[in-house]
């Protein structure tokens, strides 16, 4: 569930896993609340070949954040 408090961890612990698995010649989907371009740099630094796809339109939230912290996130966008 979504604790701001651990939100910092839980980054550096998505990093951590998928940096495991790269190095383990498997492919990676990272599906993370990126809304800045630098908040992705950390995976595309890895070195390996990076697609970014957006989610756009509905989408289940699996973490239980709170409504208004979505759209916050959606205005922070950058492309």
């Amino acid at each position: 569930m979504y604790d701001p408090e651990r939100q910092k961890d839980a980054h550096l612990w998505c990093q951590k896993k998928a940096l495991e698995a790269l190095k383990a010649g498997k492919d990676v989907v990272v599906s993370n609340t990126f809304t800045r371009r630098w908040e992705m740099d950390v995976y595309i630094n890895f070195g390996y070949p990076v697609e970014i796809q957006v989610a756009s339109g509905e989408w289940e939230n699996v973490h239980g954040v709170p409504s208004d912290k979505i759209e916050l996130m959606r205005q922070r966008w950058e492309d």
